[in-house]
């Protein structure tokens, strides 16, 4: 019951800009950008039409910008997403009375890393959730849950958000969770904050129960809107099932327009 899409997000510079645009190819389709970017070498589209890769499939996105000083942002694109050092040892661990320590994974951070941190982006990883019944020998849906807590300035850590997870994998599950940074007091120019992940619900420790829970990253969000005025630039979200790593990207574009001198066409 529980299944995760694991999806590539790649922003690339094209060119300094402005540029003509992407380079057509024969074809009742040449004209379509996706014909003339490669994916290991590979086109996405060919001229007459037919896709290389599933191109309809769940979260692909393709956009890009000319490299105009005028120009939007990439829609999706527009804040920079930086991950922050972690333990080595991410287990997130709430053990039974005289099973050992519990063990909380905490991230810390500051406004001189990261002067314009708006948010905290936490994803958690299960390698696997589920109990077995040792009586019918059924495999059945387990509930596991933590909590994320922020210290600000050196303070007490303040609850932000309870997760519960229930249902069902036997392997890995992913889950991502966003949360504006606090603030307070407002007005000052330097901020420090502690992110801290803890288990409420406590570990079982038995081989017929999967329930691990690790902290698979966490990362800071901008405040700022970045749209790269005269630079080029594609964008891509690309669902991973399709490739094994991220794959290579090259492009076929009519580069960038020159200033023409006048009485010269």
């Amino acid at each position: 019951t529980l299944i995760s899409t694991t999806l590539f997000k790649v922003q690339d510079v094209l060119s300094e800009g402005p540029i003509e645009g992407f380079w057509p190819v024969s074809g009742v389709s040449g004209l379509n950008p996706l014909c003339s970017v490669y994916f290991d070498n590979v086109p996405l589209l060919d001229g007459g039409g037919q896709p290389n890769y599933n191109l309809s499939g769940q979260g692909f996105t393709f956009r890009f910008t000319s490299g105009t000083s005028g120009q939007s942002a990439i829609s999706g694109f527009e804040r920079v997403e930086a991950l922050i050092p972690l333990p080595l040892n991410t287990r997130v661990f709430n053990p039974p009375p005289n099973a050992g320590l519990s063990k909380t994974v905490v991230g810390a951070f500051n406004t001189t890393q990261y002067p314009d941190a708006e948010g905290i982006k936490i994803t958690v990883r299960l390698p696997a959730l589920y109990t077995v019944d040792q009586t019918n020998g059924n495999t059945n849906a387990y509930n596991l849950s933590y909590a994320v807590d922020i210290s600000t300035n050196n303070g007490n850590f303040v609850p932000v958000a309870g997760v519960d997870i229930p249902g069902k994998c036997t392997g890995p599950y992913y889950k991502q969770t966003i949360y504006t940074l606090p603030k307070e007091p407002t007005g000052q120019t330097f901020y420090s904050w502690k992110v801290r992940v803890s288990r409420t619900s406590q570990n079982v420790m038995a081989v017929s129960t999967q329930n691990e829970l690790f902290v698979d990253s966490m990362a800071v969000i901008s405040a700022n809107q970045y749209r790269y005025p005269m630079t080029a630039m594609a964008a891509f979200v690309i669902s991973a099932d399709q490739f094994a790593n991220l794959p290579s990207r090259a492009y076929d574009i009519k580069g960038i327009k020159p200033f023409v001198p006048d009485g010269y066409t």
